[in-house]
């Protein structure tokens, strides 16, 4: 598995958490999804 050593680890979390909360639509629809499949 190739692997990428981040100069900033803080800095990759801070961005990474950004780019989920821009898309946090994209996590709600699959979160009820994946509750609905497990009932």
């Amino acid at each position: 598995m190739p692997v990428i050593v981040a100069e900033n680890p803080l800095d990759c979390v801070a961005i990474g958490t950004g780019k989920a909360l821009e898309n946090i639509h994209l996590f709600k629809s699959r979160s009820s999804s994946a509750v609905r499949s497990r009932r």
